[in-house]
């Protein structure tokens, strides 16, 4: 971690720790091949979860997703509605079919209301993000 306005740097051992980087559609293969063929729907839009007594009708069992704000499913668990975080997140994949020569960790870089970083997901791909303060409405 590297502070722009200080020049602190700082590392964190994540050696007790468990992390891993993964993506999105290699999760998600690995998870259906798991399950018996034609048991799996993508791209399915949930429009109602209905509660009977201590039951509750659905039609899926397992509801794997980004939900996104104000889905049907976030309303049945009962979250409240968006709020304004004050601040905007920019992120993407980059895939370097030939490789990268990133070692793997994860960088991340922050002063001034910013941060960026980045974080090597395997030998091709490089998760990244930049993430921002928003400006206040009226102010761009």
């Amino acid at each position: 971690m590297l502070s722009t306005t200080s020049g602190l740097t700082k590392s964190i051992d994540l050696q007790d720790h468990d992390v891993r980087s993964v993506l999105c559609k290699e999760l998600l293969q690995t998870l259906a091949q798991a399950l018996l063929t034609n048991t799996i729907r993508f791209g399915s839009k949930i429009s109602a979860i209905h509660q009977r007594g201590f039951v509750n009708e659905a039609k899926f069992e397992v509801n794997i997703g980004c939900d996104r704000v104000n889905s049907t499913v976030a309303k049945w668990l009962g979250f409240g509605s968006s709020k304004l975080a004050g601040r905007s997140t920019f992120l993407g994949l980059g895939c370097f079919p030939q490789g990268h020569h990133f070692e793997l960790m994860m960088v991340q870089i922050w002063g001034d209301g910013l941060r960026a970083g980045f974080a090597p997901c395997n030998e091709r791909d490089v998760f990244w993000f930049f993430n921002r303060k928003s400006l206040p409405r009226g102010k761009y």
